[in-house]
């Protein structure tokens, strides 16, 4: 049942229906007497609660594997000192509400890899690449160091978040170098303006998954700004040797 219902949830949360989500815990509890913990987690995720909803996942897969699996980011150690969110109960704007924790006998491993994924695509939606990081490295210590195998694979594209991070950093030789990791050719590279654009070589390989399709065109604007970027750099250097 695991695999359809995180299917489920996952359309509703792109589609940011918490109250649906809530309903489908409620369905579930009322229906086959299983509480389904997690999904209140998911529902603030669609609410566009990020923050909250990255430690909930935490605490999630802290409780349903044995393992810390809290990550220490400054942001996170200040908004759990603000919100009071040590688990079990969480309090934020107002809204108190038990976080009803997972038991390791009660999480099968696709809801495992699923909140491991949900919590990943928070970071990433509130641009924090430092968390994405330090959250890649969490899972991968907990695939190293747990007693049981745990089956997670992080969808998210690292050389992506690499080359996003160095370019808020302005570090523009490194975006590219991460860049050129990523498939797909560059559209600002093409030789002359009646080149044309064959979307077979700018978006290679691409599922239906409009998330997937999303992502390729924001690697071809990022590809876009960063040559703008250097050519505009290498005209002030040659206007400044050359006044």
């Amino acid at each position: 049942m695991e695999v359809p219902l995180t299917l489920l949830v996952e359309a509703l949360c792109e589609l940011r229906c918490p109250e649906a989500i809530q309903g489908l815990a409620a369905w579930s509890l009322s229906t086959t007497g299983r509480s389904l913990g997690w999904l209140p987690s998911v529902a603030l995720q669609a609410e566009g609660r990020f923050e909250k909803a990255a430690l909930e996942y935490q605490d999630q897969l802290s409780a349903a594997t044995g393992m810390d699996c809290s990550i220490k980011s400054p942001e996170c150690s200040l908004l759990k000192i603000s919100s009071n969110t040590s688990s079990p109960k969480h309090t934020s704007n107002g809204d108190s509400r038990k976080t009803v924790l997972l038991k390791s006998s009660e999480c099968s491993p696709e809801v495992i890899n699923f909140l491991a994924n949900k919590a990943c695509q928070c970071y990433v939606a509130l641009c924090d690449w430092s968390s994405v990081k330090e959250w890649q490295a969490a899972v991968n210590g907990l695939k190293q160091n747990s007693t049981n195998p745990v089956g997670i694979n992080l969808r998210t594209d690292f050389n992506y978040i690499q080359a996003l991070s160095r370019f808020e950093e302005g570090d523009l030789a490194e975006c590219v170098a991460q860049l050129e990791l990523l498939p797909g050719e560059d559209c600002s590279a093409l030789s002359s303006s009646k080149d044309k654009l064959d979307l077979k070589r700018l978006l290679p390989s691409i599922s239906p998954d409009p998330t997937e399709l999303q992502r390729a065109i924001e690697v071809q604007l990022l590809r876009s700004s960063v040559s703008a970027m250097s050519k505009a750099l290498q005209q002030e250097q040659m206007t400044a040797a050359n006044p």
